[in-house]
């Protein structure tokens, strides 16, 4: 008896898994046209909902991916300035453009009932502020003038370090490795960059010696940023990202202790990763409009009204969160 039901298990443990396959993608179309009926109709309610807070957020992201793009333009067009300069320009236009594009992935996440997501890249665009804001606070001083060069040239001691950790599991995950040459070729140009600063291979070390910078920590440089009043949302956000117990109890939705574990889209809870990813965005714009080339009267202006338009966005996605919680219309898919 024992051994005739080790037997059948044994044969629908070899059998039954391709059989199930098979029959899930016979039965594929139909589920999958069924379910993206159903995110079409719960992305259109969003947009009922959402819509006019949704609109103000998409304004001030093409509004600063406009005054980021043509500031860098002209200020690349220009031969004047120093090296120090010049990379400074590098830098921050990189931190821009990456930030207009992380806003852009925020509303498409918020779109599409993946507030959570939203949080979690909102919280990367907080550490590009801060880092934005150190560069261009410290670059215009005279002992501090080669931090954006610093910055670039921090890459290639991360670019080593990368390149050996894929070596080590190179042949684990079937890849091929990187040959002795490309690694001796890293390796060369890393000892380069630290003839020229001896202190980059360290913790953070683009960031050199900065006052208040004792134990190299990301707290210090929101510090030295004067940006840590928003530390608490940027805990709040690494809740999503990293796996502790903390961020498995908010992965829930719900009102008046009716909660449901969220493994799907949800209405609610928009509000926090728009405003937090606004806010970065803006404070990333604002710290490049300082880069010797890149403000104008006109962006000047235009980073003004987004200023603005960020306070009235902040809200009405507050209103619209309150509005949904008095209402109980919140719902998850």
């Amino acid at each position: 008896m024992e051994r005739g039901l080790v037997e059948a298990l044994e044969i629908l443990t070899e059998h039954g898994p391709p059989q199930v396959a098979a029959a899930l993608k016979a039965d594929g179309p139909r589920m999958l046209a069924e379910h993206r009926r159903l995110d079409r109709g719960f992305e259109k309610r969003i947009r009922q909902r959402w819509g006019t807070a949704l609109d103000l957020y998409y304004m001030i992201a093409v509004a600063c991916q406009e005054v980021g793009a043509e500031g860098y333009q002209e200020a690349n067009q220009c031969d004047e300035g120093s090296e120090s300069e010049r990379a400074l320009l590098e830098a921050m236009s990189g931190l821009q453009a990456r930030a207009c594009r992380q806003s852009l992935e925020v509303l498409s996440l918020l779109e599409t009932g993946f507030p959570k997501a939203a949080h979690a890249v909102s919280r990367s665009m907080h550490e590009g502020a801060v880092v934005a804001s150190v560069l261009t606070e410290y670059g215009s001083t005279p002992e501090h003038a080669d931090i954006g060069t610093r910055f670039l040239l921090f890459d290639h001691i991360t670019n080593l370090m990368d390149a050996e950790e894929y070596q080590r599991y190179a042949e684990r995950l079937k890849h091929e490795p990187f040959t002795d040459q490309e690694m001796a070729a890293l390796r060369t140009t890393k000892a380069e960059v630290l003839e020229r600063f001896p202190d980059l291979d360290r913790k953070m070390g683009w960031a050199g010696d900065l006052p208040g910078l004792r134990k190299r920590t990301f707290e210090e440089l929101e510090v030295i940023a004067g940006i840590d009043h928003l530390r608490p949302y940027y805990t709040w956000a690494s809740h999503e990202v990293h796996a502790y117990p903390k961020g498995v109890r908010l992965n829930q939705s719900g009102l008046d202790g009716d909660l449901w574990k969220l493994a799907g889209r949800t209405n609610a809870g928009l509000a926090d990763p728009a405003q937090g990813a606004l806010i970065a965005l803006n404070q990333v714009t604002a710290s490049m409009l300082t880069v010797p080339g890149v403000a104008s009267p006109s962006r000047i202006v235009a980073s003004r009204a987004t200023m603005a338009l960020l306070d009235e966005a902040r809200e009405e996605f507050a209103r619209i969160e309150r509005e949904l919680a008095d209402e109980r219309t919140l719902t998850v898919w």
